[in-house]
């Protein structure tokens, strides 16, 4: 054990008094509960009961001392078991019995929580970095060793701190820098001995270790198994190798593999400052989690998309957040089908769907659970929108299995046309009415309403106003009903067959359905 761990803080020591000053209060009280509860009974043939209270709460308290909470247990269940057979005049003795109770514990509790916050402190550890001080704890910190030149178990930081670099190799047997590393500083220990300390560590058994160096013909001895652990709490890292230079009793270098290590450490024995590079280590890192929030932390380059099911609670909207360097392009809560119409810049009539999966382009309202999903792309902020476009319908395709392909096909659709006829001055100008021009309510209606089988409108008239109240978006379903409400604005339509561009999506069977999306 440690000088730290043999003297208790101050905190525990004042935790300690006060608890002992309850407990000399407690024994005081004690004492004088037989005699009350002697006064309170009718039943003044008890002096042998009480004498034998008297000598088990002697005996008990100084020989169970280790399980107060136990013997305090034990005291009330006694008590109540006399009580159940001796009838009290006095409700106060009762009162004290309690007391007693609670003061005891309370001693006990806060003695064993001062020792606890005590051992707390003693184990939290800072981790150090690059100028830090070597502290006390780390220089007299036991570390278990092999391959030692004295034959050595167990060495200490400060067995080597008259040396003019210490270097903390953190390694392992698999690993080829880390070996390299290794047989460079065995040669500069075989040199430099008198001025230099190098200190191999590794997770690795200590059978594991030794069998390595031998078989190497190094001779350095190397910091194993739980004491590589203890060190790492002061140099935490992920990668190894991990090597942490130490001169002049503080934290000079944290670096990887030097290049030129062995004129790095020539350079430092002489005096003289070196430039290193320190080693870059996320710790937090887990190739168990996604990537995307460990490149943004970081601050590199990322592309990167999350495709998924309905989430609850958030709602549907799309949205664009563009920052100084990416863009943000979300889809909440979205049909699968608005979403390939949005990407591809056309209206989902516009999209032929021939796939074994219906029931994921069912409609357009967002409200069958199968056909919604959620989508977001981070792209840098150079990516235009014809670039990010095409990613989304890309990435669409390959995680779900599909293939797209751009067609132009004859396809039945309704022509709108201005007529020839005269129209009234009240048809055309309703100031105090919202008005909507014909081409955004047919935008909206694609956009909202339009499914894979809705009737296609092309529209051939320009700026035309309508009377926003006196058209649903339903009813745009219906091009007979469209064209009674358009009439009266000397608008017609009429069917007609034209070649339109439009999206073939189909199930992806085989690698020649990739090569047709390029």
């Amino acid at each position: 054990m440690t000088n730290s761990n043999n003297h208790k803080s101050i905190d525990a020591t004042l935790w300690e008094k006060q608890a002992s000053m309850y407990k000399e209060t407690f024994l005081s009280l004690l004492i004088k509960f037989p005699h009350l509860f002697y006064q309170g009974t009718e039943n003044r043939s008890i002096p042998f009961v009480m004498g034998l209270i008297w000598f088990l709460s002697k005996s008990l308290f100084f020989k169970a001392t280790k399980n107060k909470v136990v013997f305090s247990y034990g005291l009330l269940w006694f008590s109540r078991r006399l009580f159940s057979f001796l009838v009290l005049k006095n409700i106060r003795i009762l009162h004290l019995g309690f007391l007693c109770f609670m003061l005891f514990n309370l001693s006990t509790a806060w003695a064993q929580s001062a020792e606890t916050r005590a051992a707390e402190r003693q184990t939290e550890i800072k981790p150090l970095e690059i100028g830090d001080t070597i502290p006390k704890q780390l220089w007299n910190l036991p570390l278990q060793v092999v391959n030692h030149a004295t034959g050595k178990d167990t060495i200490t930081l400060n067995d080597y701190q008259d040396k003019k670099l210490i270097i903390l190799d953190f390694w392992a047997t698999w690993c080829v820098p880390c070996v390299k590393s290794l047989t460079q500083l065995d040669s500069a220990s075989a040199v430099s001995g008198d001025d230099l300390a190098i200190l191999p560590a590794t997770y690795e058994e200590a059978s594991v270790a030794k069998s390595f160096l031998d078989k190497r013909k190094l001779n350095l001895p190397s910091i194993h198994t739980q004491s590589n652990e203890s060190l790492k709490r002061f140099f935490p890292h992920r990668m190894v190798p991990h090597q942490v230079w130490i001169a002049d009793g503080m934290v000079k270098a944290i670096t990887g593999h030097p290049q030129n290590i062995l004129t790095d450490i020539a350079a430092v024995l002489r005096g003289e400052t070196v430039d290193m590079e320190k080693k870059a280590d996320m710790i937090a890192y887990d190739y168990r989690k996604p990537l995307t929030p460990f490149t943004l932390e970081a601050d590199v380059w990322t592309v990167s998309h999350t495709l998924s099911k309905r989430l609850d609670g958030v709602g549907t909207m799309a949205s664009r957040l563009v920052t100084d360097n990416r863009q943000w392009i979300t889809f909440s809560n979205y049909p699968l089908i608005r979403l390939y119409a949005q990407s591809l810049g056309l209206p989902t009539n516009r999209i032929t769907v021939d796939t074994g999966r219906p029931k994921l382009f069912a409609g357009n309202s967002g409200k069958a659970p199968d056909n919604i999903v959620c989508y977001q792309l981070i792209a840098p902020k150079d990516y235009t929108d014809s670039r990010t476009n095409d990613y989304i319908v890309r990435s669409l395709n390959l995680d779900l299995g599909l293939c797209g392909k751009w067609d132009s096909i004859e396809m039945d659709c309704w022509i709108i046309r201005e007529s020839s006829e005269k129209l009234s001055i009240d048809s055309l100008v309703q100031p105090e009415k919202q008005m909507i021009t014909l081409a955004d309510l047919l935008d909206r209606y694609n956009n909202k309403i339009a499914g894979v089988a809705s009737p296609i409108y092309i529209n051939e008239t320009t700026g035309k106003m309508l009377v926003k109240d006196e058209f649903s978006l339903a009813d745009l379903n219906d091009p007979t009903k469209m064209e009674q409400m358009l009439s009266r604005y000397g608008i017609q339509i009429a069917p007609a067959k034209r070649k339109l561009p439009v999206y073939r999506i189909q199930d992806m069977t085989d690698i020649q359905s990739i090569n047709q999306q390029k």
